[in-house]
């Protein structure tokens, strides 16, 4: 308990020296690069007021550059499956066409020609039953 306490007296002691200070510490905007190599930059007022915006500006910079990057990817798959959909479509049609073909009467009978059968076309219309 005496560390705790003495701890917090040491805390007391910095905020009242802080506020004897005052305002009397000077906010310096002329930053040279040597503090910027120093790290001075990094422990002056004027950056610690800034650094949650600059914070929250870089997780913003971080999330869009995400997202565009898992945008791209569904776009290229998007792109991959238009592409296999226009081929299924084109295959399907040209099944259609020659299932049709298959089915014309004329067609049928060439295909029977060709196997030798005994069946052939009816010379009579069929019968309706009423």
């Amino acid at each position: 308990m005496k560390l705790f306490k003495k701890i917090k007296s040491e805390l007391d002691q910095n905020i009242a020296q802080d506020k004897l200070k005052g305002d009397s510490e000077k906010i310096n905007d002329n930053f040279s690069v040597k503090d910027l190599i120093d790290g001075k930059i990094l422990v002056s007022k004027g950056f610690r007021k800034f650094l949650p915006l600059i914070c929250f500006v870089w997780l913003l910079a971080f999330f869009y550059i995400y997202n565009r990057f898992e945008y791209d990817a569904l776009d290229r798959q998007n792109k991959k499956l238009k592409e296999q959909q226009n081929i299924l479509e084109t295959d399907e049609i040209l099944k259609l066409k020659e299932s049709k073909m298959i089915s014309l009467r004329s067609e049928v009978i060439k295909k029977l020609a060709e196997n030798n059968s005994t069946l052939t076309e009816a010379k009579t219309s069929p019968i309706v039953i009423k």
